[in-house]
């Protein structure tokens, strides 16, 4: 299943733009590789329709099996 969106792709910057500077920001970069961490996460569990949430639960319960 592919994930579609209304949104330009962040990490293309507008034609003409100079984003050298912004770039260089560690708070940005940060931002730039959570939004494709995020994507890349949407798109793995696309197939399970379950959200990060749900997903981190069943992490946590495989994880600890003795936990109830």
């Amino acid at each position: 299943m592919e994930i579609m969106t209304t949104h330009p792709d962040p990490h293309t910057p507008p034609h003409g733009l100079d984003m050298r500077r912004l770039e260089r920001l560690l708070g940005y970069r940060l931002r730039m590789a959570q939004v494709r961490l995020f994507k890349h996460f949407a798109e793995t569990l696309a197939d399970f329709a379950i959200s990060p949430a749900q997903a981190g639960l069943l992490i946590l319960a495989d994880d600890n099996p003795e936990a109830s």
